[in-house]
């Protein structure tokens, strides 16, 4: 059945594309009679964008709206509650958003319920901290939806008590012996590659999660990644040899993100809980995900690596202004140290 008059249209990209098929509308004519089109989305299937079309049609939306990104609405929201909220509940709702850096550059309509799931999960703060967290996107729902910004609320399916993280679990590094074990089992399952890269980068586990392909650099052999703190985000992180083809296994230029899930997706933080969950379970290891960077830390002091290049692999701040501005270590400084590892 044809489509009326102005309703829009669906089409199927050319090339190997993982969502090759488009919906664009008509905002305008040429001169000589041809159609101006701008696209509304990216979709895996024709049946996908015929739903999306339709949605668009029964609620029009701004589009260029639309590709506010998640800071730049949170700033929008915070000013206009100037005056409407109290000055110690704006400064909360500041504080929870520094929890939130993965999203900032993100368009806010790509913000799904995995991505605020993975925010909440990897919170090591109290369970208040969470709520309040999440109260942040709840927030920025309302506004948005308020605005014709978006049409669901994702917040309201995520889940804060998931993940207790105010038991401190002991902060004990994998030995030698478990290391061996891991090595072992990831000739078999593809899973603990991704545990040693952990160990032998010292990258937090969102961190990896959020590598994106265009930032992985396999003949100079390191990673731009980071998050957290200004010392961690986009720091330069060595590939050490022994998990270089772990690395090259994964790169592929065509997807965005470096560690994919069985889907061909993103990885999401609480979907690695739950395996990682599973396995230690298995093993009868008791161990946090954050134990494989304290590992990498343990391991780097055990060859007394010297401190500055710990502080850079690790993305923690200099202690003194002379290591902050003098010092400059290069990527190959840190490989060198991480291959002793």
């Amino acid at each position: 059945m044809r489509s009326p008059n102005g309703f829009g249209s669906c089409i199927r990209l050319s090339g190997n594309r993982r969502n090759p098929y488009a919906v664009r509308i008509t905002t305008g004519w040429t001169d000589d009679g041809k159609q101006i089109y701008k696209y509304v989305s990216y979709h895996k299937t024709k049946k996908e964008a015929m739903i999306a079309l339709a949605n668009y049609n029964h609620n029009p939306y701004n589009l260029d709206a639309r590709k506010i990104t998640f800071e730049k609405l949170f700033n929008q929201w915070i000013i206009e509650q100037q005056g409407k909220m109290a000055p110690k509940n704006i400064s909360s709702y500041k504080s929870a958003y520094k929890n939130c850096s993965a999203v900032y550059k993100m368009k806010f309509t790509d913000i799904k319920k995995s991505h605020i799931q993975s925010i909440i999960d990897s919170i090591d703060k109290s369970l208040a901290t969470k709520n309040k967290t999440k109260q942040v996107f709840s927030k920025l729902y309302a506004y948005a939806i308020e605005n014709d910004l978006a049409t669901k609320d994702y917040s309201k399916f995520v889940d804060v008590s998931g993940i207790d993280k105010t038991k401190k679990a002991p902060k004990t590094p994998f030995n030698d012996e478990q290391i061996a074990t891991l090595w072992e089992l990831s000739k078999t399952d593809s899973f603990y590659e991704l545990v040693l890269i952990l160990i032998y980068t010292g990258m937090r586990i969102q961190e990896l999660l959020l590598i994106e392909n265009n930032n992985v650099f396999l003949e100079e052999q390191y990673i731009i990644g980071g998050i957290k703190t200004a010392a961690s985000k986009n720091r330069k992180i060595p590939i050490a040899d022994k998990i270089l083809p772990f690395i090259i296994k994964r790169y592929n230029p065509k997807n965005q993100y470096l560690v994919l899930n069985t889907k061909g997706e993103q990885y999401a933080y609480h979907a690695f809980y739950k395996q990682w969950n599973s396995r230690m379970e298995k093993l009868d290891w008791n161990f946090t995900i954050h134990s494989t960077r304290h590992t990498t830390a343990t391991m780097l002091s055990r060859i007394h690596t010297p401190l500055i290049i710990t502080q850079r692999i690790l993305g923690h701040a200099p202690n003194n202004i002379t290591e902050l501005v003098y010092t400059h270590t290069q990527v190959d400084e840190m490989l060198e140290w991480i291959n002793k590892l």
